[in-house]
């Protein structure tokens, strides 16, 4: 039997003793106060008691109408029932209380199954270094109309559409002078072999004197890549809409420390469990379209490319986010708090 059914158990088995005697189960509680009274014993205590005295009246009415009413109430109300009658309509007691209680249990604080997700599958990137040591991804992508090369540098992404034939003309024309001798990585999805991908960008890094980039901050803090759901939610709440764009959203995690103190007031409340699993469901269906999206797939590395985390962070937070509940950002705060360092008092 479950330990948590035990403080429910004891207060029905004091209920069905007080039949015998015929004291009200509300003024058991009363008077005996075994133990705190759970909350759904509060709900249902009234409904007991009109159970108990309209029983007593049928037994009085039907069983013993003889005596007057006075002495009626001095004698025990089932006098006269075996003890294995007893026993039964105890053990009944028990299982029906016991069921109620299982029925009042709230809703707000059972924990949300777990979603069905179909699995991301590998993006197949594949990544390749130039002579000049720019980091070029390059990906079977596309179809017989071509597909995209990306730019992405330190402060934004320039995505080029190119066809799947005579691509040197129009790359000529889109390439962004803007960028000439800056830092950027190179993506390259689209029907071409890996030898005509290799040329694009040797082409590129050459004309606009491109340079390695040097990748955005640190590793994530453990607390925020252990925590990959609440850290999302707390992001979203924190960032504008505007920095939210749906391909972008998941990696501005790594803007997430730098905001804490917003939401470590103490008016701030978490989501209800209506909302979470509202919530959750629309964040894997947006992931999982990103992931499938060639073009979406092409911002997905490029933002991987920039941060360097963890190659599986992308398809840690879908698998995180299935499995998350609405506790996840009390969590990730928790652990955040825990792991700062304690100011030492300033010295006057």
């Amino acid at each position: 039997m479950d330990v948590r059914q035990a403080p429910v158990l004891q207060n029905a088995a004091g209920v069905c003793e007080t039949v015998q005697s015929g004291q009200s189960p509300s003024l058991y509680f009363r008077t005996r106060r075994q133990g705190a009274i759970l909350p759904s014993f509060r709900r249902m205590l009234s409904l007991v008691d009109k159970f108990h005295h309209a029983f007593r009246a049928c037994w009085h009415a039907v069983m013993r109408p003889g005596l007057p009413r006075r002495n009626r109430d001095d004698r025990p109300m089932l006098h006269g029932f075996s003890r294995t009658t007893l026993s039964v309509l105890i053990i009944v007691c028990l299982l029906l209380i016991s069921w109620i209680h299982l029925g009042f249990k709230d809703e707000e604080e059972q924990p949300l199954p777990a979603l069905t997700q179909p699995l991301l599958a590998d993006a197949g990137w594949r990544y390749w270094q130039s002579l000049e040591g720019i980091a070029v991804y390059l990906r079977t992508a596309g179809d017989i109309n071509g597909g995209h090369m990306a730019l992405r540098s330190a402060s934004a992404l320039y995505t080029l559409k190119l066809p799947a034939t005579d691509w040197p003309d129009h790359l000529k024309q889109q390439l962004p002078g803007s960028l000439k001798g800056s830092q950027a990585v190179l993506l390259i999805a689209g029907p071409w072999d890996e030898l005509s991908q290799k040329t694009m960008a040797a082409y590129v890094i050459r004309t606009l004197n491109l340079q390695p980039l040097e990748p955005a901050g640190g590793p994530l803090p453990t607390c925020i890549a252990e925590h990959l759901a609440g850290a999302l939610w707390l992001t979203q709440a924190l960032l504008p809409a505007s920095a939210l764009q749906p391909a972008h959203a998941w990696a501005a995690l790594y803007s997430l420390p730098d905001s804490l103190a917003l939401l470590t007031r103490p008016d701030a409340t978490g989501p209800t469990r209506s909302a979470w699993a509202e919530w959750r469901l629309e964040q894997t269906r947006i992931l999982r379209q990103n992931w499938q999206n060639d073009l979406s797939q092409i911002d997905i590395q490029a933002d991987l490319a920039y941060y360097r985390p963890p190659e599986d962070l992308y398809r840690q937070l879908y698998h995180q986010l299935g499995q998350s509940q609405k506790t996840a950002p009390a969590e990730l705060l928790q652990c955040l708090s825990a792991a700062q360092p304690q100011r030492e008092p300033s010295q006057h």
